[in-house]
C-alpha cells in the first residue's frame, strides 16, 4: 500500500503479495462452549484467532488479535462462503441498509453485511474493522493498514522527514458470523445493537 493516508486514486486493494501461515492450533471441548485456536504469523507480525460455537446459540463467534508490525501493507481477512456469487451484497449504512455492487471496490464498512445466496443467505457482524469489499462471493475485511500518517499526494516525501506508519502494534476485532433464510436487515441492527453492548 504506497497510497497516501486517505487513499487517493485508489479503487481497491487486490495486490496480494503474500499471506499469514499457520504456527499451531489447539481445540477446547466444554459442555457449554467449543473453541478453536490459531496462531498464524507473517515475518514480524502475529494473529490469534479464537472460533467459538456455543450451546443453544447458532452462530459462530470470532475473537482475533492482531500484533501488526509491517510497513506500506495492508492486512484482510478473507470470507468464502459457499454459494455466494451475486452480483451485490447489503451493508448497514448510515440510516438504513445500502445494497452495494460486489465488484471488488473498497467500501467504508460499519457493523454488519450481508450476501444472499441462491438458497440461504450469511452475514457478518463485526466490531472493530474499518472497511471491506466484495467480489464473486469473497468477502474481504480490511483489519489494518499500515500507510503514512499524514501524508498527502501529491506531496512529495523526503527521507529525512518524520515518516510514521499507522496501525503498527496490537488490535483487537469480533466478529459473528450468521447463516439462514430469514437474516433480515431489521434483525441484523438488532443482533448488532445486542453484540456491541452484551
Amino acid at each position: 500500500d504506497t497510497s497516501d493516508t486517505w487513499g487517493h486514486g485508489i479503487v481497491e486493494y487486490n495486490n496480494v503479495i503474500d499471506s499469514f501461515s499457520i504456527e499451531k492450533t489447539s481445540v477446547q471441548k466444554g459442555d457449554i462452549s467449543q473453541k478453536l485456536y490459531e496462531r498464524w504469523t507473517y515475518n514480524h507480525s502475529y494473529v490469534d484467532v479464537i472460533y467459538s460455537l456455543y450451546q443453544n446459540l447458532p452462530d459462530i463467534y470470532i475473537d482475533i488479535r492482531v500484533n501488526w508490525a509491517e510497513d506500506c501493507k495492508i492486512l484482510k481477512m478473507e470470507l468464502h462462503p459457499e454459494g455466494f456469487t451475486q452480483n451485490q451484497f447489503i451493508m448497514q449504512g448510515a440510516g438504513g441498509p445500502i445494497t452495494r455492487p460486489a465488484d471488488g471496490s473498497e467500501l467504508p464498512l460499519h457493523h454488519w453485511v450481508k450476501l444472499q445466496g441462491e438458497n440461504s443467505e450469511f452475514a457478518i457482524i463485526q466490531n472493530g474493522a474499518f472497511a471491506c469489499d466484495c467480489q464473486k462471493g469473497q468477502l474481504r475485511i480490511n483489519l489494518v493498514r499500515s500507510n503514512l500518517y499524514g501524508y498527502h499526494e501529491p506531496s512529495e516525501r523526503h527521507p529525512l522527514d518524520p515518516q510514521h506508519p499507522t496501525d503498527q502494534g496490537l488490535h483487537t476485532f469480533q466478529f459473528r458470523l450468521q447463516f439462514g433464510n430469514e437474516i433480515t436487515p431489521e434483525k441484523l441492527e438488532r443482533d448488532t445493537a445486542e453484540f456491541l453492548e452484551p
